[in-house]
């Protein structure tokens, strides 16, 4: 967020004790001082940590469902013969596949989630 600088009123120069013409020290000439937000509250530590863990393993079943399509793939190569497009086709279909079912983990998870925390703040008031 953005405040007009107290200390040069927004102009960006002020007089210093000889009355020669400066810089603002506080502002550096802006004219506004640049300010952030303030940093989240410890509170939400838990829900950040919630939602790395439903992250993290929403990657690891994308990786093993497309690793089980794979092995079953690489079984079945044993009877039939894949051409290029075949594969292409196949490893495109697998990857969507597994983003899909991870995807619909996440959502639920998240459903889940944010169910809780409303529950504890409906218990806490």
């Amino acid at each position: 967020m953005r405040y007009i600088c107290d200390n040069c009123s927004g102009s960006g120069w002020v007089t210093d004790q000889d009355g020669h013409i400066d810089v603002c020290e506080r502002c550096w000439g802006l004219g506004y001082i640049e300010e952030t937000e303030q940093p989240k509250p410890v509170a939400d530590q838990g829900n950040l940590k919630a939602i790395r863990r439903i992250q993290r393993n929403a990657a690891i079943i994308l990786a093993s469902v497309v690793g089980v399509i794979y092995l079953v793939l690489y079984f079945f190569s044993t009877i039939f013969t894949y051409t290029i497009l075949d594969l292409i086709i196949i490893f495109f279909t697998s990857y969507y596949i597994g983003i899909l079912i991870s995807n619909l983990y996440a959502r639920r998870a998240m459903k889940r989630l944010s169910s809780k925390s409303t529950n504890t703040k409906n218990e806490h008031t």
